[in-house]
């Protein structure tokens, strides 16, 4: 049986624009369906599906809260305030020896959603619904 090759998560990196998102905590699915429809026939009892369009869903970035980063989580933040979209792109730890990136995936993204949490006794949360607006293009590591 042939061993099914790993990609850790660890090391993962997020960017958004060119500026890379600091003290990352969490990163949602990227999630792409189509949208079916069942047909019944009235001369028969079988139906006929066809698909139609691809959505693709939101995925939640959770960082820790850092001031000094500002660059990445500030990117964020001023994607919500100013309603813009820019590249996100997320980089798998897979950099083969000498190469020059892991494997790559890049959509045009959208800041819809920012959550501030403030538990007790605990460190700040910040958490970010990113909305994907395009294409996944998926790189491979080189």
């Amino acid at each position: 049986m042939a061993e099914i090759p790993m990609r850790e998560t660890q090391g993962v990196s997020v960017k958004f624009g060119s500026a890379v998102i600091g003290e990352l905590q969490s990163i949602g699915d990227i999630e792409e369906t189509r949208s079916v429809k069942e047909y019944s026939s009235m001369s028969s009892n079988n139906t006929t599906k066809s698909l139609g369009s691809i959505k693709r869903g939101p995925l939640t970035i959770g960082v820790l809260f850092d001031p000094d980063d500002a660059a990445g989580q500030q990117a964020l933040e001023d994607a919500f305030d100013n309603n813009t979209s820019d590249t996100m792109t997320i980089e798998l730890p897979d950099v083969p020896d000498a190469g020059s990136h892991g494997t790559q995936f890049s959509f045009t993204a959208k800041v819809s959603k920012r959550l501030r949490q403030f538990p007790k006794d605990e460190a700040v949360f910040l958490e970010f619904t990113v909305e994907v607006s395009s294409e996944v293009t998926e790189t491979p590591a080189v």
